[in-house]
């Protein structure tokens, strides 16, 4: 089976990186003392983060529909609570909630712009075998 990496791909897969490293920041540094006892959601958010990341890196190209599925649920849900986290005083966890989705829209985004065909043989993209 041959997959063909989006030559946006390594971009992205930062971008997700950066997005797991934010959430872990925002989760020991920022988060109000009632949101640090929920290990177990930061603990699933960054492996899907990293994990993506990694899946991206070695050309899946299905991850990006999955990964679009889960930002929109997530950008909903954020959506409705972002403003009750903005008026129980809890400033800098919305601006961490809004800059890690600003992030993760882009890092998906990336992945849906189409790329050229290329002309010649050295322009093509990177080519991974099972």
């Amino acid at each position: 089976m041959t997959r063909y990496i989006h030559p946006n791909a390594p971009i992205s897969s930062i971008l997700l990186r950066v997005s797991a490293i934010l959430t872990v920041v925002d989760y020991f540094f920022v988060s109000h003392e009632e949101l640090q006892s929920q290990v177990g959601k930061l603990i699933l958010s960054i492996i899907i983060l990293i994990g993506s990341a990694y899946l991206i890196r070695n050309g899946y190209n299905w991850i990006r529909w999955a990964l679009s599925v889960l930002f929109l649920l997530g950008i909903i849900q954020e959506i409705m609570y972002l403003p009750a986290t903005f008026h129980s005083g809890l400033i800098t966890t919305g601006c961490f909630a809004i800059l890690q989705s600003a992030i993760q829209i882009t890092a998906v985004a990336l992945l849906f712009f189409p790329y050229n065909i290329p002309a010649t043989k050295a322009d093509e993209p990177k080519e991974i075998t099972d």
